[in-house]
């Protein structure tokens, strides 16, 4: 079902890029292309800085907004709050407006915490194509931590989705999930998601989803979940996170066609899978690790999992090593494997499976993917064991 065009829109050019100490695995490399500056908010044109000047900001509390969604119900489109320190029992919407929520630190002294008022709905939720951003913010409980809420039709029909938003230098705990529901663009960046009853990241994306040096522990359900809402809605950019020890799995990609790209990533210790791969387009899969993946409830464990892809998935400079089932698991796709090294673990190394009449191939360079079964590196040899694919959890 295609997702609309949102009712406004935000360039993401409109970065929270702020003067505080990163998160401890922020890297040169995603602060360049986050466009930090030392800034609150940073454009690439004049027209961009001009939505940050300081008659578009407003403090809380102050006399006129002594809370959070005083100032979100009065404030204009194009309005920064920004939070002083301090614990901030509210339950937030941002309805149709597009507005950044900046706090004064997501740890530390200067923290700012959102502690949900009730745990049934979203501490932070944006409805009725709402959109802009959170940074600087800690975030605790509430049925979600933060929420993209879609507007529905008559006919139970998705008609409007959120406007394009930005999650910066966030820190999200025990909340059911920890950012959730219908988005047109996001960007996730620098952010710290644990504790959560299900998955840490959950979206369907209508547009392109980048999610920057992240960490994703200690989920309930997958570490991030995305579902692409229609043919060719948008591509999904993973880079430089880390999701270990999550229950259900690291990270799950169900695209329908979208073409994606994993990097400089680990995913340690989850349940499950490590990387499923879904359905996905051209997909590019570099500088990972994928390593001790264990059962969950007796099923799979496999490393990587490519299942019914549309385009060819390349892995590159990858470790997946002592995952319980498979190291890497091809179902029905085409995977290309260069300077790969798969330790076997209890399982195979290398597992081809054919769906109906959907047949696999491999394509490694043998000068540098080896796979080691206990007695060293070796050639690699794709078998069958006939492992049925993970089921696609719900979001």
């Amino acid at each position: 079902m295609p997702i609309p065009a949102p009712r406004r829109s935000l360039s993401l050019a409109l970065l929270f890029c702020v003067a505080c100490s990163s998160h401890p695995e922020a890297t040169a490399e995603s602060d360049q292309a986050l466009g930090a500056s030392g800034d609150d908010c940073v454009g690439e044109s004049a027209d961009d800085q001009d939505d940050c000047e300081t008659s578009k900001v407003f403090d809380v509390p102050s006399q006129k907004f002594p809370t959070i969604q005083s100032a979100l119900d009065a404030l204009p489109s194009g309005s920064t709050v920004h939070v002083a320190p301090g614990t901030y029992v509210e339950s937030l919407t941002v309805d149709g407006k597009v507005i950044r929520i900046v706090g004064a630190g997501q740890s530390g002294k200067r923290r700012t915490l959102l502690k949900a008022a009730n745990d049934k709905v979203a501490a932070l939720a944006f409805v009725n194509g709402g959109g802009g951003g959170v940074a600087r913010l800690a975030i605790d409980g509430g049925l979600y931590g933060i929420e993209g809420r879609p507007t529905l039709n008559p006919d139970g029909l998705v008609s409007v989705v959120p406007s394009p938003m930005i999650v910066n230098r966030v820190a999200i705990t025990s909340s059911s999930r920890g950012v959730y529901g219908s988005f047109s663009d996001l960007g996730i960046a620098r952010v710290a998601i644990s504790g959560t009853a299900w998955n840490g990241i959950s979206a369907t994306m209508g547009g392109d989803l980048t999610v920057d040096t992240t960490v994703v522990k200690n989920a309930g359900g997958v570490g991030i979940l995305v579902i692409g809402a229609s043919t060719g809605a948008g591509r999904v950019n993973v880079f430089g996170v880390s999701l270990h020890d999550n229950v259900n799995g690291g990270l799950e990609i169900d695209a329908h066609g979208q073409p994606a790209s994993v990097r400089q990533s680990f995913f340690l210790n989850n349940g499950r899978i490590g990387v499923m791969l879904a359905g996905v387009g051209p997909t590019t899969v570099d500088s990972i690790e994928a390593n001790n993946t264990s059962t969950a409830g007796a099923l799979y464990g496999d490393g990587i999992e490519v299942v019914q892809c549309t385009g060819r998935i390349a892995i590159t400079g990858a470790l997946v090593y002592d995952n319980a089932r498979v190291g890497i698991a091809n179902f029905a796709s085409s995977v290309d494997l260069d300077n790969v090294r798969v330790r076997a673990g209890d399982g195979l190394p290398l597992d081809g499976e054919t769906v109906g009449q959907q047949s696999y191939s491999y394509s490694l360079n043998p000068n540098n993917v080896t796979c080691d079964v206990g007695l060293g590196p070796a050639p690699c040899q794709v078998l069958s064991s006939a492992p049925q694919p993970p089921q696609p959890l719900r979001p």
